[in-house]
C-alpha cells in the first residue's frame, strides 16, 4: 500500500489538530506520513516549530512553497479561516495536489459552487473535514433509516449549547463576522462550531447511501448576546426535498454546555444519539412498547486524515465531500436571508469572569431555552422563554445560486 504523503498548511491553533493526527497515523503504522508544513510564524511557538524539524518536518514560509514541493507531497490540507478556503484550494487543486479542506467549506453557495466547477476538472480529489462523515458508524445509523426500519424518517432535532469565552472571538480577525475582506463567512454556531452537525443531520436525512438532503425552505431565529456583527444564537427549521423537517438550534451565549444532542423521529418509534468528543458513538433506538435498543461502533473513532490515505490507495471508506456540505451552506444562507440578528436585550443577560483572564457572556434562560427547543422540537419564539426572538419570513433555497445580504 503506497504512503500518501502529507502538507499541512499551519503550525497554529488548528492546524495542530491535523499535525497531531497525522502523527498518530505514522505511529499506527497507517499509510500516512506528515512531510511538511508552512510555518509562517514559528516564532510564536520555536519549540514546537523545532520539535517538527526534528522529527523530519520539512518547514516552509508559505503555501507557495508547500506547492511547489511537487514530487514530495500527495495532499495538502487547509486548516485555515472560512474566507481562505476557496482561493487556497484552487490553488492546491490546479496544482495537481489532493486536498483535505477543513469545514465550513464557505459563507457563501455562490463561493462553493466556484470550488465545486474547479474540483469537477482537477486532477486530484477534494475531502471536506466534517469529521462525522468518516465515521462508519455515522453510516451505519444511515444504514438503518434507509432500510426504513422504523419506517420514514419524518423529523430530526438538534441541540447544542456550547458556551464560548470573550477569547474565542479575540482569536482571530474573522470570528464573530459576517464578512472578511469582501469574502463571507458568516461565522456562527451554525457555520463554525457546531456545523458538524446541521452536516450530520442533512446527511442522515439523505435518500442515498453518501448523499445529504437538499434543502427547500429554512425559517431561522438568528440572534446575539455579544457584541459581534454576526450571531451567536441559531435556530432553523428547514424543510427537505424528500419532506424531512430538520431543527437545530445552538448557542454559545449559554452558561453551561451540553449537546449536541439528536433526535431522529420516525414513523414507528425514534432514534436519540449524541456527538462530540466522546470516544464511542452509540445510540438508542425506542419503539413503542418494546424495550429501548441500544446499538453503537467505533471504540475507537477514525482519524478522518486516515480514511483519506485508504481512499486514495483505492479503498471504500466513509468519507466526506463537497456535494454533502454545499447542503449545509445552502441551509445556512438560507437563515441569514430569513432572520435578520436580533440583539438580545441586556436585561436577559449576565456576564461572568471565567479564569484564566477571561469573561462569558450568556443569557441567564438559554440553557432552558434550548433543553425546550430539543424537547418540543421548536424554535426559541416558540418556546414562550425568549420573547427577544422572532421568526424570520421562509426562504426558498433549493435553487439558490448567490447568497448576498441587503442592508
Amino acid at each position: 500500500m503506497k504512503t500518501i504523503r502529507f502538507g499541512v498548511v499551519g503550525i497554529h491553533g488548528f492546524s495542530r489538530n491535523h499535525i497531531q493526527s497525522l502523527q498518530t497515523l505514522m505511529e499506527l503504522n497507517e499509510p500516512a506520513r506528515l512531510v511538511a508544513a508552512v510555518a509562517h510564524a514559528r516564532d510564536l511557538d520555536e519549540p514546537f516549530a523545532a520539535g517538527l524539524e526534528q522529527s523530519g518536518v520539512k518547514l516552509v514560509p508559505d503555501l507557495a512553497a508547500l506547492l511547489a514541493m511537487t514530487s514530495e507531497l500527495d495532499v495538502i490540507t487547509l486548516p485555515v479561516g472560512i474566507h481562505l478556503h476557496v482561493p487556497m484550494a484552487m490553488q492546491a487543486l490546479a496544482a495537481g495536489y489532493h486536498v483535505y479542506l477543513e469545514k465550513p467549506v464557505v459563507g457563501s453557495i455562490q463561493d462553493g459552487l466556484t470550488l465545486a466547477a474547479a474540483a469537477a476538472t482537477a486532477k486530484g480529489r477534494l475531502f471536506i473535514g466534517y469529521q462525522d462523515m468518516y465515521q462508519p458508524s455515522t453510516c451505519a445509523l444511515k444504514q438503518g433509516l434507509l432500510a426504513r426500519e422504523l419506517g420514514a424518517l419524518r423529523k430530526i432535532v438538534v441541540m447544542a449549547a456550547w458556551p464560548r469565552y470573550f477569547n474565542y472571538y479575540a482569536r482571530n480577525n474573522w470570528a464573530g463576522k459576517l464578512a472578511i475582506h469582501g469574502t463571507w463567512v458568516l461565522d456562527s454556531p451554525v457555520n463554525n462550531a457546531c456545523a458538524h452537525y446541521l452536516n450530520l443531520a442533512l446527511f442522515w436525512a439523505g435518500a442515498s447511501d453518501s448523499g445529504s438532503a437538499r434543502p427547500v425552505s429554512v425559517i431561522a431565529e438568528l440572534a446575539r448576546a455579544n457584541p459581534i456583527d454576526s450571531a451567536d444564537t441559531t435556530g432553523l427549521r428547514v424543510v427537505t426535498a424528500n419532506g424531512v423537517e430538520v431543527v437545530f438550534v445552538a448557542s454559545h451565549a449559554c452558561r453551561t454546555a451540553k449537546g449536541p444532542l439528536f433526535r431522529l423521529e420516525c414513523e414507528k418509534g425514534f432514534i436519540t444519539t449524541q456527538r462530540g468528543d466522546q470516544g464511542q458513538f452509540t445510540w438508542t433506538v425506542h419503539r413503542p412498547g418494546q424495550p429501548d435498543e441500544t446499538r453503537g461502533s467505533d471504540l475507537k473513532p477514525v482519524i478522518a486524515i486516515g480514511n483519506v490515505a485508504r481512499a486514495l490507495n483505492g479503498e471504500s471508506r466513509p468519507l466526506g465531500t463537497l456535494e454533502q456540505a454545499l447542503e449545509q451552506t445552502r441551509a445556512v444562507n438560507g437563515a441569514f436571508l430569513s432572520s435578520p440578528i436580533q440583539t438580545i436585550p441586556e436585561s436577559f443577560c449576565t456576564e461572568e469572569p471565567i479564569e484564566p483572564n477571561d469573561r462569558l457572556r450568556f443569557v441567564r434562560d438559554m440553557n432552558a431555552i434550548l433543553d425546550l427547543c430539543f424537547d418540543k422540537g421548536c424554535l426559541p419564539s416558540e418556546t414562550g422563554l425568549a420573547p427577544w426572538s422572532k421568526p424570520g419570513k421562509p426562504v426558498a433555497v433549493q435553487d439558490l445560486r448567490e447568497f448576498r445580504l441587503v442592508p
